[in-house]
């Protein structure tokens, strides 16, 4: 092989080695951004849940907003770490909306779930 030739190979290796990492870091930067989305989502929740549940005991306002903020941190916590466990290991979580799309089984229709 000519020594051009095969310093083209190489350039046209590092290329598409530097665009996989790209696309990688992406895709783990996009995972990240969800979880983080995700837990605000449950942290927000929880907090307007349980802060309410507390103000509807009759307990004061400082204590039902120390309260809900201490349970929601817990329970966006959990949440997150078991999503971030299923993501890894890849199942996928229906409510969180991390389905990947069916494919079309026949060309025209859409797989569908079983019908009990």
């Amino acid at each position: 092989m000519r020594p051009s030739r095969a310093r083209a190979i190489d350039e046209w290796a590092r290329s598409e080695i530097s665009y996989s990492s790209d696309s990688i870091d992406a895709e783990r930067n996009f995972v990240k951004a969800k979880l983080i989305r995700g837990f605000l989502a449950v942290l927000a929740g929880a907090f307007v849940a349980i802060a309410a549940a507390q103000l509807l005991k009759g307990h004061p306002l400082d204590y039902a907003v120390s309260e809900g903020l201490l349970w929601a941190v817990i329970s966006a916590t959990i949440f997150t770490v078991a999503r971030a466990y299923r993501l890894r290991k890849g199942q996928y979580c229906a409510v969180c909306g991390d389905l990947p799309s069916a494919a079309p089984v026949d060309g025209k229709h859409a797989a569908s779930a079983p019908r009990p």
